[in-house]
């Protein structure tokens, strides 16, 4: 069953807030780069994606055996889980249902471990949480749905913890790229010092390519990429995707407009709905987590505006929502149609 944002086609006339992407929209020159694509498409995809490989390499000074891209972060989730068979996997909730799910389809016993924080923030105590049976452990950074972001210390010592045991941290940093700067938090930087820690970025979130699926995995062993590599499909990342990805790479000025864009417009965001809110997070990630009364996202329906019910996420209960930070004009609608339902 499908439980995530971005289901706007069962709607006549929706304002989506309930997926998160650029609200600045794709690139020009990745439009352009796919519509060349299109007249190569008659053929199979690279299935090794090695020119976008290479290039990922170069971008984050890692060896490119240490580097595979996939169908969205969504479609390497599964593949790492389903590659290592894990007996016992943690996740530091509340997050992504998708790390639970893949999980359990690999016969995996799952945890769900939640901050003691009533702000959703986790401290160096966190690595206690993950104990000697443990083979895998999922960690989003900044979280999803509450935006939190945990600092580059709290990171190394879950990494520490994880190899102590002989399990494999997965860092999602999918929204991490919205973040400036990017260093102070991403586990990137730590993947020579950990054979045992993965990265996963996606420019579906970024470079609001969420229809076209892109992700990719940086590792700190080129055995997890291989392995991972290995299971599924080949062709999961289309000729006109791996054309995407490497024009994104280029798009550096659009990822500081980004940024710059977000930051204003979740000020404003925040600065609207919190006075709506029964609580309000202020997260760093391009979307708002808040709390308000159950059944709210069913009436902002009704005034053609979908958000993210979250009462669907390990730990949280009715009344959780999740708000994307759109564009000026959409987010002051936003604001408007709370404030006519206050």
């Amino acid at each position: 069953m499908y439980t995530h944002g971005g289901d706007i086609y069962k709607y006549a006339d929706i304002t989506d807030f309930s997926s998160n992407v650029s609200p600045l929209g794709i690139p020009d020159r990745v439009k352009q780069a796919m519509r060349d694509a299109v007249d190569a498409s008659s053929v199979y995809p690279d299935p090794y994606c090695r020119k976008l490989t290479r290039e990922l390499s170069k971008a984050y000074d890692i060896p490119a055996g240490r580097v595979l891209c996939g169908a969205g972060a969504c479609d390497l989730i599964y593949r790492l889980v389903l590659s290592q068979r894990p007996g016992k996997g943690v996740v530091f909730a509340p997050a992504f249902g998708e790390y639970e799910k893949a999980l359990c389809m690999a016969g995996a016993e799952v945890k769900n471990v939640f901050p003691r924080s009533i702000d959703f923030e986790w401290d160096e105590k966190a690595p206690e949480l993950i104990d000697e049976e443990t083979d895998m452990v999922f960690f989003c950074n900044p979280q999803n749905p509450t935006g939190m972001l945990t600092g580059e210390a709290v990171i190394r010592a879950l990494a520490d913890k994880c190899r102590s045991v002989g399990a494999l941290l997965v860092m999602d940093e999918c929204f991490l790229d919205f973040v400036d700067p990017v260093s102070a938090f991403s586990a990137a930087a730590l993947l020579d010092e950990y054979e045992n820690l993965v990265v996963l970025k996606a420019y579906t979130k970024l470079f609001a390519l969420a229809g076209v699926r892109l992700g990719f995995m940086l590792a700190g062993s080129s055995a997890l990429c291989e392995a991972a590599g290995d299971v599924l499909c080949p062709w999961s990342v289309s000729v006109i995707a791996q054309a995407a990805g490497l024009a994104c790479l280029s798009e550096t000025e659009y990822v500081r407009k980004v940024r710059e864009f977000v930051e204003k417009e979740r000020s404003f965001l925040a600065e609207g709905l919190s006075p709506l809110a029964e609580k309000l997070y202020m997260g760093r990630a391009p979307f708002l987590f808040f709390k308000h009364r159950e059944g709210l996202s069913d009436e902002l329906i009704k005034h053609g505006i979908l958000i993210r019910d979250c009462s669907d996420f390990a730990g949280l209960a009715p009344g959780c929502y999740r708000a994307a930070v759109k564009s000026r004009e959409d987010n002051v609608r936003l604001i408007g149609a709370m404030q006519d339902l206050a």
